[in-house]
């Protein structure tokens, strides 16, 4: 009876065990859930070429000047916790289709994707595009990117673009990217 009773014991902290460590990533996916649930923005103003977009106040957010004749503007932005990166450009292309198609083709080959795919779609009210594709990273590590584009009536495009690890990936992350995207005001 002793014998029994140790064994089960042993076992029963085994089982323990490993339901502990599928609770952590459990966790640790819930936590980074949480951290999404942001109802405060801050508004970013490209008054040059007509747009406002937002970002959750804990975003860190740094404007770039790339002095190009192409990318007119471009801005860097990050989650607090740095699972959620991002860019937002304001891009002097006339053939955005061209733009898209031509993207694809470059990157095949020499990206590591696991798919790709381009879908039209409304975007801050306007006809535009959806670019969701997950590739490889300098890391080695894949990650689900969701790109939109829109031209604009001034006759640029506005591209936000996130980047996030397909590891820790769920709906909740794209309802997030979706409402960021939908609060822009493009003129």
């Amino acid at each position: 009876m002793g014998k029994n009773k140790i064994f089960l014991v042993v076992l029963v902290s085994i089982i323990v065990f490993i339901l502990s460590l599928n609770w952590l990533s459990i966790f640790k996916l819930y936590k980074v859930s949480l951290n999404l649930n942001i109802e405060n923005y801050k508004e970013i103003k490209v008054e040059r070429y007509g747009i406002i977009y937002y970002l959750p106040v804990n975003f860190e957010h740094i404007e770039i000047n790339f002095e190009d004749n192409e990318v007119l503007y471009h801005a860097d932005f990050k989650s607090s916790d740095g699972s959620i990166r991002g860019i937002v450009e304001v891009l002097n292309i006339k053939d955005l289709e061209k733009y898209l198609d031509n993207s694809q083709k470059s990157a095949t080959g020499v990206v590591d994707f696991k798919f790709f795919n381009i879908y039209n779609k409304k975007v801050a009210n306007k006809d535009g595009y959806l670019l969701e594709y997950i590739r490889r990273g300098n890391d080695n590590k894949y990650y689900r990117v969701y790109e939109y584009f829109v031209k604009t009536n001034k006759g640029y495009v506005f591209r936000m673009s996130f980047f996030i690890r397909d590891e820790i990936f769920n709906d909740k992350f794209y309802n997030l990217f979706e409402e960021i995207v939908n609060k822009t005001l493009i003129k």
